[in-house]
């Protein structure tokens, strides 16, 4: 997969979940990735970003 890609006109677009990995890793977070969101319903995912230390507790 690529970082840059080519829409539908031609112009090149970012491809934004390389952002969201950066992200984690720049703050040793892990992160999970759930089809829904709570707030746009069925229109958006919904990224959880959290501590790893808190998932081996739970």
């Amino acid at each position: 997969m690529s970082k840059t890609g080519v829409g539908e006109d031609g112009k090149q677009i970012r491809n934004g979940w390389f952002d969201v990995v950066e992200f984690a890793t720049a703050w040793e977070l892990e992160f999970a990735v759930m089809p829904v969101s709570h707030y746009h319903a069925f229109s958006r995912p919904c990224v959880v970003f959290y501590a790893p230390k808190w998932a081996s507790h739970h």
